[in-house]
């Protein structure tokens, strides 16, 4: 009896030193790291790198449906959910770009919004949310029928997406105690947060608009991947419910300083020179891409996981910066939403496509057909395009 109980005691041992084995190699994980302090070497990137086709999807144009810019866009299998921040326009269109509905409208009423901030829309079910001034989430059916307004409770949300029934959401500035402590959460479907995650690192008290939570706040893998503006450090929120830093941007001697936030006019001064900060990046399996504002230039710097080489592309000031499309000889890309694993895609304003039409010769050197009929027919009335490619 007792030989049987001492081999059991001792199986427990051998079991529970296994698993903190597992738990210790879990916490030193090496978390890699991209040089930003080196030289880049510039690199004439070709689409088909990354991509093995195009897409192009017309936002159908009509008197309801005009926008004037978009601030948004989110995708689902059979909708897109268009944000125009500027005309404080929230429009539904099938996946194909034809107008359904505009979802709710700028006023005071039931299912209106003061003022509308960002917006969602449910992977599961189409539901859509609108974030509005007077810390409220109205929710509306896939149909655009109003359902009901949720009280967020003064969080300032800065960006948000749908898991289930929950809100994950960033914030926008750290006005209250709450916000001060904390720039992440998950709220339930009554405005209640549920889970809460300190800032990753604190900033100086005195200048508390430095800890903007800003980031593409996008989900990849059932994960949501996020940073903290003015840090080094990219995070992934896993469906477990657990920070996990995942790469670490190392600016060397180039990084900007904290207090040049106070007031982003001072990225202009002179004392600046060199230095540059990561305005925007978006994962694939294999790249990352990154804007990166340098010297006082938007530059776009693609990082390979495989090889480890970190390379922008050739400076441009038009309209064509971006990877030169090779593939249908249509207008150059660089990606900004994420529509699902492996397509990427942006946007491309009418008075662009006007300018890419005055500045071809003909418009039979683009190879896709729609491309060509889309150029045609555009003009300043016409509504934007969305740009979609296949990642390999």
């Amino acid at each position: 009896m007792k030989k049987g109980f001492a081999i059991c005691s001792m199986l427990v041992i051998v079991l529970l030193l296994v698993q903190s084995c597992k738990i210790k190699k879990e916490n030193e994980r090496i978390i890699p790291v991209i040089d930003f302090g080196i030289d880049r070497t510039v690199c004439d990137h070709k689409l088909s790198d990354f991509a093995d086709s195009v897409s192009y999807i017309e936002l159908e144009s009509t008197t309801e449906s005009y926008l004037g810019e978009i601030s948004d866009i989110k995708f689902t299998n059979d909708r897109i959910l268009v944000f125009d921040q500027k005309l404080q326009k929230v429009l539904l269109f099938t996946s194909n770009g034809k107008f359904l509905k505009q979802i709710g409208k700028k006023g005071k009423g039931p299912g209106e919004y003061p003022r509308a901030f960002t917006v969602g829309i449910s992977q599961q079910d189409n539901s859509i949310f609108v974030y509005s001034v007077g810390d409220k989430m109205l929710k509306y059916s896939e149909s655009g029928i109003f359902i009901n307004s949720i009280s967020t409770k003064d969080k300032k949300i800065l960006h948000f997406t749908t898991i289930d029934e929950e809100f994950v959401y960033a914030i926008a500035f750290p006005l209250t105690e709450f916000c001060g402590k904390y720039s992440l959460g998950i709220m339930d479907a009554f405005g209640k947060t549920t889970h809460s995650f300190l800032n990753r690192k604190q900033t100086n008290s005195s200048n508390p608009r430095s800890m903007i939570c800003n980031t593409s706040f996008y989900c990849l893998h059932d994960s949501i991947y996020y940073w903290e503006y003015i840090y080094d450090t990219i995070y992934c929120l896993t469906n477990e419910k657990i920070v996990i830093p995942k790469w670490i941007l190392d600016y060397g001697d180039n990084f900007v300083s904290k207090s040049a936030f106070s007031n982003i006019g001072v990225l202009n001064d002179e004392k600046r020179s060199g230095k540059l900060i990561v305005t925007r990046l978006i994962e694939s399996r294999r790249y990352l891409f990154f804007i990166v504002l340098e010297d006082i230039r938007r530059k776009l710097v693609i990082y390979d996981k495989e090889s480890e080489a970190l390379t922008e592309l050739p400076p441009r000031d038009d309209i064509f910066y971006g990877i030169d499309n090779n593939i249908d000889k249509g207008p150059a890309f660089w990606p900004k939403y994420i529509v699902n694993d492996s397509i990427f895609a942006c946007v491309i304003a009418p008075e662009n496509l006007i300018k890419l039409r005055n500045h071809s010769k003909t418009h039979d050197e683009f190879e896709n057909l729609q491309f060509q009929k889309i150029l045609e027919n555009v003009t300043l009335r016409s509504n934007h395009i969305i740009m979609k490619t296949h990642l390999k």
